[in-house]
């Protein structure tokens, strides 16, 4: 019988001549995930697609090829991530239009610089 997941993780970190925490310190994985993952347990992924990831820097970072690690996981785990929803192009918009932003702000400080303008010309001609 082919050893676990996590006795394959555990004896390729060992191979590697790396302990928990420096795994820890090359990917930015929880020593305590690492610990878990190396005891079969995945619960703490949210997601089988966390997991994969991390199952996959894992493996980088101690000098094996992923790809049979995973191929591991996802017999015991499930293949298939949850099925998304068809992407549906958006219509043209006919709600209300947009407000262009830039014009209403120049407009607003052109206003602004020309109000002293109109007061002095409302004293001089006035």
């Amino acid at each position: 019988m082919a050893p676990s997941l996590g006795a394959q993780l555990r004896d390729a970190r060992r191979e590697a001549g790396l302990t928990q925490y420096e795994v820890a310190e090359i990917t930015r994985i929880r020593v305590g995930r690492l610990v878990e993952f190396e005891a079969d347990d995945f619960s703490g992924c949210d997601t089988p697609v966390l997991a994969r990831g991390r199952l996959d820097a894992i493996a980088r970072a101690v000098g094996v090829d992923p790809a049979p690690l995973l191929a591991v996981y996802e017999a015991g785990h499930g293949a298939s991530a949850p099925a998304l929803p068809p992407i549906v192009p958006r219509g043209p918009d006919w709600g209300r239009p947009r407000t262009n932003w830039t014009r209403l702000l120049i407009g607003l400080l052109a206003v602004v610089a020309l109000y002293p303008l109109a007061l002095l010309l409302a004293m001089v001609l006035g």
